[in-house]
């Protein structure tokens, strides 16, 4: 006689666990609560949150204008997402984390434009940005077309009666190469401001190139010629620097050391918040110039403002006019970069009238303005690995 086994009753679900299907739908809901709050907190950074000030050592992208022409409407998907990244809201907090992240989890940069040295030293990323473009012209080639650019320039200030002189401040990393690390410091990228003094110095173009006096001299200087933090010279280093364009320009005594007031100061290194360093190692002790025995006066808005370009008037290097009655030297025109910002204290007490403008080019409403004796042009010599200004 066979027996059958009867069937289990089925179990009762376990109301302790929800099914699979209540489970996705807390997920999908968590998701979508997570993803609203953060839309309304990148919303609130964006549109009502103040925007901090930028610290990327450049401008924020303008708004681009909307025009029904082919190449604007093509390109401006591109160019408003440039704008907008600028501006999204947080964005100052998102990169400080992340570079914070790499930089104190990692031990790394937290940006390729920075380099991290030897015994706390921080450096620019100077390295040619075309080494690995085989189809990109040589550094030589690069520096050549500058020198013609320069030199075109030269002769046509020249016939205007007016002296150009080029003033190119080395990188930290040509003037402090032993504290490089890694490969730079086996491989330090060229050095391209003495192929450009030898190049001008054939088309009779005056050029300063430090270089050669600041590798002499650093060892003896009683203060560091560049910041240890920072991708610029000191005030020490320019007064360098300043005291061999004087001596290209001649024709006047300038001011002594004793005429300028120097107070010990905290500077905030630009290289510190770009690889990541904490807030609080930003700073770094140095030494501020001013003029003390000359009365200078600044205008902040001369006519010929309005007539320059708007790369030219960027709002961390605004364009001005100095003024200075007792200075024994010529009215004279600065052309610069960042570079030329430490050079201001001494070519302002020295030049009667000194208008100092940020651009690459010769500003000719400028100079029909002014109409100096001399123009300075200063370019740091990372610069001239890209393509040659407009002559």
């Amino acid at each position: 006689m066979t027996t059958t086994t009867p069937a289990p009753a089925p179990r009762a679900a376990d109301p302790a666990v929800p099914p699979p299907a209540r489970i996705r739908r807390l997920a999908d809901l968590a998701v979508i609560l997570l993803f609203a709050v953060g839309l309304g907190v990148v919303g609130f950074g964006t549109f009502f949150r103040e925007q901090p000030p930028l610290v990327e050592n450049r401008d924020r992208h303008p708004l681009p204008p909307l025009a029904a022409k082919r190449h604007v409407l093509q390109d401006y998907p591109r160019w408003f997402d440039l704008y907008f990244g600028d501006r999204v809201g947080y964005r100052d907090v998102l990169i400080d984390w992340r570079n914070r992240t790499r930089y104190q989890v990692f031990g790394e940069p937290a940006t390729d434009r920075g380099w991290i040295g030897r015994d706390g030293w921080l450096f620019t990323n100077v390295d040619d940005p075309d080494r690995t473009r085989p189809t990109a012209p040589s550094v030589d080639e690069r520096v050549r077309r500058w020198a013609d650019a320069l030199a075109e320039r030269h002769a046509a200030l020249e016939a205007r009666g007016i002296r150009y002189v080029v003033l190119v401040p080395p990188d930290k990393s040509s003037v402090y190469p032993e504290h490089l690390a890694g490969y730079f410091a086996r491989h330090p990228p060229p050095e391209p401001a003495a192929r450009l003094a030898e190049l001008l110095a054939e088309r009779g173009v005056p050029c300063v190139n430090p270089l050669p006096h600041f590798l002499q001299e650093k060892g003896q200087a009683p203060h560091p010629l560049y910041h240890r933090l920072d991708s610029h010279w000191t005030h020490d280093g320019a007064r360098a620097a300043y005291r061999l364009l004087v001596n290209e320009v001649g024709g006047f005594e300038p001011l002594g050391d004793d005429g300028y007031t120097v107070t010990a100061k905290t500077f905030d290194g630009d290289l510190g918040r770009l690889v990541g360093l904490p807030e609080r190692e930003w700073g770094e002790p140095g030494r501020e110039w001013k003029v003390r025995d000359r009365v200078v006066k600044r205008e902040d808005q001369p006519a010929w403002v309005a007539n320059l370009p708007p790369e030219a008037k960027p709002p961390s290097l605004p364009p001005r006019a100095y003024t200075c009655a007792a200075a024994g030297g010529p009215a004279a025109v600065l052309f610069r970069d960042s570079f030329g910002e430490q050079l201001v204290p001494f070519l302002t007490a020295d030049f009667r009238r000194c208008a100092v403008v940020s651009s690459e080019n010769v500003e000719w409403a400028v100079i029909d303005a002014e109409r100096p004796a001399v123009v300075v042009q200063q370019i740091v010599a990372r610069k001239l690995y890209h393509r040659a200004p407009a002559r």
